[in-house]
């Protein structure tokens, strides 16, 4: 199988993620964004999987086992739900969360400029921003010492 519905379970967790994250102490904003990420999010998984099977009927999609609607409307109940409460989920796992939401929603042609994609990059990069140690890293890196073919180039011996 190359591609399936996910659970709504699954994108309302990645969507309210994002939402905490753009707005950590607005609850009201935050809750409506999470719902409007889930309610795309999950129409793009659903098309992604449509394109990919297109003989395949509402409800027989493979994956999550519920009509499109059902779909749709239960991600955006489990996006409010937590947005609301605190999610269980670690900074690793809503990146995995987010990078299989993805491949399970590239199947149409224009994936890649979809606002789905970007929600979900977002994800990635929130995600990524509380992993332990991504405060102490260094912002840009500079080796300690050069090698001798780097010398030679900045010396104009190359």
């Amino acid at each position: 199988m190359s591609a399936f519905v996910c659970q709504p379970e699954h994108i309302g967790l990645v969507a309210a993620y994002v939402a905490r994250s753009n707005h950590p102490s607005g609850q009201d904003k935050r809750t409506e964004q999470a719902v409007r990420y889930a309610l795309t999010l999950a129409r793009q998984n659903i098309d992604s999987v449509a394109a990919r099977y297109p003989g395949d009927k509402d409800g027989e999609r493979p994956g999550c086992a519920l009509k499109d609607q059902q779909i749709i409307s239960l991600s955006a109940i489990w996006a409010e739900h937590f947005s609301k409460n605190l999610h269980p989920a670690t900074p690793v796992e809503i990146i995995k969360l987010a990078q299989c939401l993805s491949y399970q929603s590239c199947e149409t042609s224009d994936y890649e400029t979809t606002t789905a994609a970007r929600i979900v990059g977002w994800a990635i990069t929130a995600a990524s921003r509380n992993l332990p140690g991504y405060e102490a890293a260094n912002w840009e890196y500079n080796f300690p010492t050069r090698p001798q073919a780097v010398i030679d180039y900045l010396q104009g011996d190359l």
